[in-house]
């Protein structure tokens, strides 16, 4: 069982709601893009200096001969801002696995993320997929729920590690297409949708959050089906009984006014929440006894 949590208010991350995207301030990384481009910082393009030669971008970090005719290779013109150089910094870092890298050029880039997201899938570099996937969400939001820009960069990126082989790639941008997939049907109120998904062996989403957020959207069919589907998702558990192990109180106390719970139930429930030392919750299951 569990352990106490606070029940948290559901919030969609930004870019969800409001069509914003979170921004992180933080001046330019010179020494990080020259890292990434291999180049000389004073060789990187500024506002004043504009004649600067060509720099080749090897994206596969690959330099045997063996790999030359496979090589994919984009062309980067220094003839141009700081600020133009971070987007194929970025590509360079994700497609190389350079992580730390990665994420400190997230701090100053703040445009597409596609084509770093298909770099790094169809190399295998795992971390920077996740890393990407965190620079997407809200730090706040612990379901990681992306906005529409997001999910088709995630959606694009999927085939290109499928075909290189990618397994733990292919495993993990599926799992964030199934919380976006849940969501998505929890909002419209799909109940079959959520259901099916729920059943999903790939399918990480906990049903107590689901269910919290169906009915905080006003979705009592979806909720419904969520309560109906966890005893055959949790091997004969019981959902009324693990939001009272969590100390969830509104759910709870929803499911007690929308449903007939019983008395094995709500016996259960009472033992559940009392270990836990859920005082509300343990209250509220006494009073209503």
């Amino acid at each position: 069982m569990a352990k106490t949590t606070t029940n948290k208010q559901f919030r969609p991350a930004r870019g969800i709601a409001d069509g914003t995207k979170r921004h992180r301030k933080s001046k330019i990384n010179a020494a990080a893009i020259s890292q990434a481009l291999h180049l000389p910082i004073a060789q990187l393009p500024s506002e004043t200096k504009k004649s600067h030669p060509r720099a080749v971008i090897d994206l596969t970090g690959d330099d045997s001969d063996e790999a030359a005719d496979s090589k994919r290779r984009r062309t980067y013109d220094t003839n141009a801002t700081v600020s133009t150089a971070i987007p194929e910094a970025v590509v360079q870092a994700a497609a190389t696995g350079n992580r730390q890298l990665l994420e400190n050029l997230l701090d100053d880039f703040h445009g597409d993320l596609a084509e770093a997201t298909a770099a790094a899938a169809s190399n295998g570099r795992f971390g920077c997929v996740v890393s990407l996937r965190d620079n997407w969400c809200d730090p706040d939001d612990d379901e990681h729920r992306m906005s529409i820009e997001a999910q088709d960069a995630m959606r694009l990126a999927v085939g290109p590690a499928a075909w290189d082989g990618h397994a733990d790639v292919v495993q993990f941008m599926l799992s964030a297409m199934v919380d976006i997939a849940m969501s998505t049907a929890i909002a419209a109120g799909h109940a079959d949708v959520v259901a099916f998904l729920l059943a999903w062996e790939k399918c990480k989403s906990d049903s107590c959050t689901l269910f919290e957020e169906a009915t905080n959207k006003g979705q009592g069919d979806v909720a419904e089906r969520i309560y109906e589907v966890y005893p055959q998702i949790h091997k004969d558990g019981y959902l009324y009984v693990e939001m009272a192990g969590r100390g969830r109180i509104e759910a709870v106390k929803y499911m007690r006014d929308h449903g007939n719970i019983d008395a094995k139930v709500r016996g259960q429930a009472l033992e559940c929440a009392t270990a836990n030392n859920c005082i509300a919750v343990v209250a509220f299951l006494r009073d209503s006894a």
